[in-house]
C-alpha cells in the first residue's frame, strides 16, 4: 500500500481472466474497493473475462460487489468485415504485409471462430506457421 500512496494519478488493477476467480478473491476484491474507497491515488479495478461470471456474482455474499460496479461492457463477436479489417491491421501493426491473407481464407477464419478477437489471432497465428 505505501507504493500505491506514492503513485500519482490512478492506481489501476487489472485482473485477466477473472471468471476464474473463486468467491473467496471475490470478497477480497470488495474488501480492498471498501478499504481504498478514501486513500489516494484512486483505485481502479478492471474485470477481464470470457465468459459472463454472473452466475457467481448473483450469489447474494457478492451483492455489495456488483453495486460496485459502474461500467459494463461486453466485446461482441467481429462480422465477417470486421474480422478481415482486424486481421489486416495485426499484421500491418506487426510489420507485416496486410493483405498477407487472401480474402478467402479470412472469411474462412471468421467462419470457424466465429469472429472472437482472441482466437483470431491465435487461428491467425497458427496459419501463419
Amino acid at each position: 500500500m505505501e507504493r500505491a500512496e506514492r503513485v500519482e494519478g490512478t492506481l489501476l488493477l487489472i485482473l485477466d481472466e477473472a471468471h476464474l476467480l473463486s468467491s473467496e478473491v471475490l470478497t477480497d476484491l470488495r474488501q480492498l474497493i471498501n478499504s481504498a474507497l478514501d486513500v489516494r491515488p484512486p483505485l481502479k479495478i478492471l474485470l477481464v473475462r470470457q465468459k459472463p461470471p454472473r452466475v457467481k456474482l448473483r450469489q447474494a455474499q457478492h451483492a455489495d460487489l456488483v453495486n460496485r460496479i459502474s461500467l459494463r461492457y461486453q466485446l461482441r463477436p467481429l462480422s465477417r468485415e470486421q474480422t478481415g479489417h482486424y486481421i489486416d491491421l495485426q499484421l500491418s501493426q506487426a510489420g507485416g504485409d496486410a493483405k498477407l491473407f487472401d480474402d478467402s481464407v479470412k472469411t474462412s477464419i471468421h467462419d470457424f471462430i466465429g469472429g472472437v478477437p482472441r482466437q483470431i489471432n491465435n487461428l491467425a497465428t497458427a496459419c501463419l506457421l
